[in-house]
C-alpha cells in the first residue's frame, strides 16, 4: 500500500554531534500561560501513564475525523481514540487507531526529584471561549487573543478565524527514564479549533536530551492519522538533532511551528524559502474574479514581480499581500474544466506549476447572487438600457478592508461576452454543448472610488457613458455581460485585489437584436419534444424537487394590453431532453399556472445549467430584446412563436411533472 508520509523540511545552518544542549530561545514569556496557578490541571508524576479521556465540549476535528475526548499522555503527546503509554517512539505512520499529536515523545519520567517542587511537571487546561477557566477569566482572554492572532498572522486566509476551544499541553523541566534530572526538556502544545477548522502550535523552549540513552532511539514530534497510512513528522525526528528543534521554525521565529490539521492534508503555516508553495482556493466560477491566495514561500513586496498564467485563458498580475501571502484574480475562461496553473515571481523570467485550477460551470443560481446590486427608478432589476441612469450598490466587510493594500481603489466595469466561435471550432464541441464565451469590449463605468466598510452606493448615468464610448457599444449584435466591481492596487506593481461579479444586461437596439434573432431560429418542433410537463399549481411545483427548482431570474412580466398575467413564481426542470432543452414553469399569485403571454413560462432551446451561455443568449437576453424592451407587440410575438408557452399537467407523465 502508498504510505502517504510528509516530512516537514527546515534549514540546517549547523554542524552536528552526537546530543546537543541548545541554549533556550523561545523564552517561556513566550508560552501560553501554564501551571497550577492558572488553572491547570497536573499530572500525577509517573512514568509512562496517560490522563484521560478528557471530555471536550466542543468538536476537535483532526485528520478529517471529530472528536469528542482527548488524552494527555506522560511521554509528550495527545491522542484522541484511546490512552498511549509507549515509551518507546514509533515511526511514523502508525496503524491500531494510535491517532496522535506530539512536540517530542520520548520516554519522559516525571518521578525524579528536583531543587524546584514545581519542575519535572506536566499540565494541560481546556479553554472555552466565553467561559471563566481556572481562577482568571483574564488568562482565558489571554490564551484566545494568542491564539487568534497566531492564526490570522500565520495562516492569511483565516483573517476571520474565531476560535471556540484551546487546548494547551505543557512539559515543563521534564526528565527521563529511569527518574534521570541531569539533563530538563520544556516544550508546549497548543491545539485550537473553532468545530471546523484545527490548528497546532508547538512551542520549544529547552531541549537538553534527545534520548535516554545516548545512541537512541531519539524522539520523534508530528502527526499520525492512526490508519497506519497518513502522517507527517517534523524534520530531525528520531536523530540525536531533534534537540535543534529550539532554534528552528516554519514561521520565522525560532522554537515555533505551526500547523492546520483539520483534514489529511497537514499544512504548514508562515512561509519560508524551503516549503512547498500551495494556492487556495483550487476552483472558481467560470466568469472570474475568484482570489487566488499564494502561500507557503516569503515574500517580498519590494522585488516580487508575480504573474500568473491560466492556461490559453490568460495572463493575470499578482500582487505581494504581506510577507505570507500573495494572490492573482482569475480572468474568465471561454470554457469549464480543469487548467494547469502556473506562477512567475521574476516578472516571467521563469515560472513553476502550482497545480490544477477548476472553472465551475456556471448555474442559473448566478442571477440570485446580490454582491451587486443593479436598480433602475429604485427597483431590483436585472436588466436596463443604455440611455437609462441606474444605482448600483455592493459591500465590503471589515475582513475584506483589512487585508487591502495602501492607495487602493475601487473600479467599475462593464464586460461585454460574446461567443468565441474560433475557440469552439478549434475544440470542435459537440452540437448540443455549450458555446464558448469570451470577453468582447469592457466599458469603463467608473474609477478612483474609495472602498467604504459595509454598503456603498454609486449613480451612474450610461447615456452619457454611451454617448462617449459609441464606438465600442455593438448595435446589433446579441450579447451579455457583466458589471465588475474591482478592487485595485496602484502601487509599484498594480493589479487587482478583489472582484465582484454578477451576470446583467444593458441593451443596445433591441429592434435589431429580436429581428437577427428571431430569423436565425428554428421552428421548435425540432427541439421542444419529450420536454416534462409543468405542474399545474405553484404548490406541485415546490413539492416537486426532483423534477423543478425556482428559477431565481424569474422576470416574466404579462402585457396589460392584452391581459396577460405576471408571473409571481417560476421552476425550471432539472432534466433535459435529448436536445439538450429545458422547460420554465411560472405561476400568477394565486399559484395556478400561466399558459399564455410574456408572463408564462416557456420552451427554452437550452436548458439553464446544461447550457448555461447558450441559455441566457437564446432564451433569456432574446426575451429582454424581443418583449421587455419593446412597445411593438409584433416583435414580442416573434419571441413566443420561437418559445412557445408551457403547458400544466396534474400527473407525471414520461418524462417527470408533477
Amino acid at each position: 500500500m502508498f504510505q502517504r508520509t510528509f516530512i516537514f523540511i527546515v534549514c540546517l545552518l549547523n554542524n552536528i554531534g552526537e546530543q546537543h544542549v541548545i541554549q533556550a530561545i523561545q523564552s517561556l514569556n513566550d508560552f501560553f500561560p501554564f501551571g497550577l496557578g492558572v488553572g491547570d490541571t497536573m499530572m500525577v508524576r509517573n512514568d509512562d501513564e496517560s490522563l484521560g479521556p478528557i471530555s471536550l465540549p466542543y468538536i476537535f476535528p483532526y485528520f478529517d475525523n471529530n472528536h469528542r475526548q482527548i488524552y494527555q499522555a506522560n511521554n509528550g503527546l495527545f491522542s484522541f481514540l484511546s490512552g498511549i503509554s509507549t515509551y518507546t517512539p514509533i515511526e511514523f505512520p502508525i496503524g491500531n487507531n494510535q491517532r496522535l499529536i506530539t512536540p517530542f515523545w520520548s520516554d519522559i519520567d516525571t518521578r525524579g526529584n528536583t531543587s524546584n517542587s514545581s519542575d519535572n511537571s506536566v499540565y494541560h487546561q481546556v479553554y472555552l471561549r466565553n467561559m471563566t477557566n481556572g481562577n482568571s477569566s483574564n488568562v482565558a482572554t489571554e490564551v484566545f487573543n494568542k491564539a487568534t492572532q497566531f492564526v490570522r498572522q500565520y495562516f492569511p486566509r483565516e483573517s476571520t478565524f474565531e476560535p471556540l476551544m484551546i487546548i494547551t499541553g505543557t512539559w515543563y523541566q521534564v526528565g527521563y527514564f529511569p527518574t534521570r534530572i541531569d539533563r530538563l526538556n520544556t516544550l508546549q502544545m497548543v491545539l485550537v479549533t473553532d468545530e471546523s477548522r484545527s490548528f497546532a502550535f508547538f512551542l520549544y523552549n529547552d531541549l537538553q536530551w534527545a534520548s535516554k540513552n545516548p545512541n537512541g532511539p531519539y524522539g520523534q514530534a508530528g502527526f499520525n492519522a492512526g490508519d497506519g497510512v497518513v502522517s507527517r513528522m517534523l524534520q530531525y525526528s528520531r536523530t540525536s538533532n531533534i534537540t535543534l528543534l529550539v532554534n528552528e521554525s516554519n514561521v520565522n521565529v525560532p522554537g515555533l511551528f505551526v500547523f492546520r490539521i483539520d483534514t489529511t492534508d497537514i499544512e504548514a503555516g508562515g512561509c519560508s524559502e524551503y516549503e512547498s508553495l500551495t494556492h487556495f482556493p483550487v476552483r472558481g466560477p467560470q466568469i472570474g474574479g475568484t482570489t487566488i491566495n499564494l502561500q507557503g514561500l516569503c515574500f517580498d513586496s519590494n522585488s516580487t514581480e508575480i504573474l500568473c498564467y491560466f492556461g490559453e485563458f490568460g495572463t493575470v498580475r499578482g500582487l505581494v499581500r504581506n510577507q505570507y501571502r500573495a494572490s492573482c484574480v482569475s480572468p474568465l475562461a471561454a470554457y469549464t474544466g480543469n487548467i494547469q496553473l502556473n506562477v512567475s515571481f521574476d516578472g516571467g523570467n521563469t515560472s513553476i506549476s502550482l497545480g490544477s485550477f477548476t472553472y465551475m460551470p456556471m448555474t442559473n443560481d448566478i442571477w440570485a447572487n446580490e454582491d451587486i446590486i443593479l436598480r433602475q427608478n429604485g427597483t431590483v432589476t436585472h436588466a436596463v438600457y443604455w440611455n437609462d441612469t441606474i444605482e448600483l450598490e455592493w459591500m465590503f466587510s471589515s475582513a475584506s478592508l483589512s487585508g487591502l493594500l495602501p492607495n487602493s481603489s475601487i473600479n467599475i466595469e462593464y464586460v461585454i461576452l460574446k461567443p468565441d466561435e474560433e475557440r469552439m471550432s478549434r475544440r470542435q464541441r459537440s452540437l448540443n454543448s455549450d458555446v464558448n464565451i469570451k470577453v468582447d469590449t469592457v466599458i469603463p463605468l467608473a474609477s478612483n472610488i474609495q472602498p467604504q466598510l459595509g454598503r456603498q452606493t454609486l449613480q451612474i448615468d450610461l447615456s452619457t457613458i454611451a454617448h462617449q464610448q459609441t464606438r465600442l457599444l455593438p448595435l446589433t449584435d446579441i450579447f451579455i455581460g457583466l458589471i465588475r466591481v474591482a478592487v485595485v492596487s496602484t502601487g509599484a506593481y498594480s493589479g487587482y485585489q478583489m472582484v465582484k461579479n454578477v451576470i446583467k444586461i444593458i441593451e443596445g437596439a433591441p429592434n435589431l437584436n429580436c429581428d437577427v434573432w428571431s430569423n436565425n431560429e428554428p421552428d421548435p418542433s425540432t427541439w421542444n419534444q419529450n420536454l416534462p410537463p409543468c405542474p399545474n399549481t405553484f404548490r406541485q411545483a415546490q413539492v416537486a424537487r426532483g423534477q423543478y427548482v425556482p428559477d431565481p431570474a424569474c422576470m416574466e412580466q404579462g402585457r396589460s394590453e392584452f391581459n396577460e398575467e405576471s408571473a409571481s413564481a417560476c421552476f425550471r426542470s432539472i432534466r433535459s431532453n435529448e436536445f439538450n432543452a429545458g422547460a420554465q414553469c411560472c405561476y400568477n399569485q394565486a399559484g395556478q399556472i400561466i399558459t399564455r403571454g410574456t408572463g408564462a413560462g416557456s420552451d427554452d432551446r437550452y436548458h439553464s445549467d446544461r447550457a448555461f451561455w447558450n441559455h441566457q443568449l437564446h432564451d433569456v437576453l432574446t426575451f429582454i430584446s424581443c418583449c421587455k424592451f419593446q412597445s411593438d407587440s409584433e416583435q414580442c410575438n416573434k419571441y413566443l412563436r420561437k418559445r412557445p408557452s408551457r403547458i400544466g399537467s396534474d400527473t407525471m407523465g414520461q418524462f417527470g411533472g408533477a
